[in-house]
């Protein structure tokens, strides 16, 4: 079924940029010129 797949990787694809974006923003935090 091609439209699971497309769910699976639109929720992936979802958790792959909310996952990056909590690494950068530990990373600023992380920085002490930030």
């Amino acid at each position: 079924d091609w439209r699971g797949g497309e769910y699976l990787f639109f929720w992936g694809g979802d958790l792959l940029v909310i996952v990056l974006g909590a690494r950068l923003a530990q990373i600023k935090q992380a920085s002490p010129d930030a």
